[in-house]
């Protein structure tokens, strides 16, 4: 025998828009409002039967999450709907820091406002008559609806923005300390192309000494004379250094490269 218990029938509904985006929302018999759950999902990007799972784990939210019959274009059809006060729990269960910028907008949003928004589309509520689906008569009655938080429904709104806005201080400060991470990295990459800047553009103490690519081409060429010939690199360094008059090989000037590289090229030259 099939148990389930039948859809609640809304007294009242309404589509109603917010934040760019329409939602079908109900009034119960007992005053109670509700949203499609899939319509927030639709407009959040997010998958729906994950969320359903996601809220049916949270033992409070999952009594806030009911089947209601909804009127649409192609009939009636039952759809998930969560009872309103419980769509910022929801919803700020959610790490904004990780989503675009138009979804954390849109969630802050609708934490601050679908409930008074939703509120004021149904002023009468409290008065409504049931319009549950009949029963059998040796059904058991249904349990009472889940009564909302232990406040009065004047502060209700001023708990909900209050949540909002700590959402959002969080998410400003996440934004701040992220910023200035960037804006040391940056001050660092500075410093750091400044000081090669610097090691580049560096001239030798001495004007007329070898560039740095010439004395590492030389320290080259005499390791490699050195292997070949078998003549100690000071050996060969005191050759050429009275080859081109000069004290030493620290003091040969750019000037006498070529001569440099050609007594090079002269001793690798088979002999006769």
């Amino acid at each position: 025998m099939d148990t389930k218990e039948a859809p609640f029938v809304p007294v009242e509904q309404k589509l109603i828009p917010l934040a760019g985006h329409y939602f079908h929302v109900v009034l119960f018999h007992d005053g109670r409002i509700a949203a499609v759950l899939t319509q927030f999902c639709d407009a959040l990007g997010f998958d729906r039967p994950s969320q359903v799972e996601r809220i049916k784990a949270n033992p409070i939210l999952a009594n806030c999450l009911l089947e209601a019959r909804i009127e649409t274009a192609g009939g009636p059809q039952v759809a998930l709907v969560l009872i309103d006060w419980a769509l910022p729990l929801w919803l700020a269960g959610f790490q904004v820091n990780r989503l675009s910028e138009e979804k954390r907008a849109l969630i802050l949003t609708l934490q601050r406002d679908a409930v008074d928004t939703f509120n004021s589309y149904f002023p009468k509520r409290g008065s409504a008559t049931e319009a549950r689906p009949q029963q059998q008569a040796q059904a058991p009655q249904p349990p009472p609806p889940l009564s909302r938080p232990e406040q009065t429904p004047t502060s209700l709104p001023e708990m909900l923005r209050a949540m909002a806005d700590r959402v959002e201080q969080d998410q400003r400060e996440d934004t701040a300390r992220h910023n200035e991470t960037e804006r040391r990295v940056r001050v660092l990459e500075e410093e750091r192309e400044a000081i090669w800047a610097t090691i580049t553009s560096y001239a030798p103490v001495t004007p007329n000494a070898l560039t740095t690519d010439h004395q590492r081409t030389l320290d080259l060429l005499l390791r490699d004379h050195h292997l070949i010939s078998g003549q100690p690199i000071a050996v060969l360094e005191e050759q050429l250094a009275a080859l081109l008059g000069v004290e030493g090989v620290d003091h040969i000037p750019e000037a006498a490269w070529d001569r440099l590289f050609a007594w090079f090229w002269q001793r690798t030259l088979p002999q006769d």
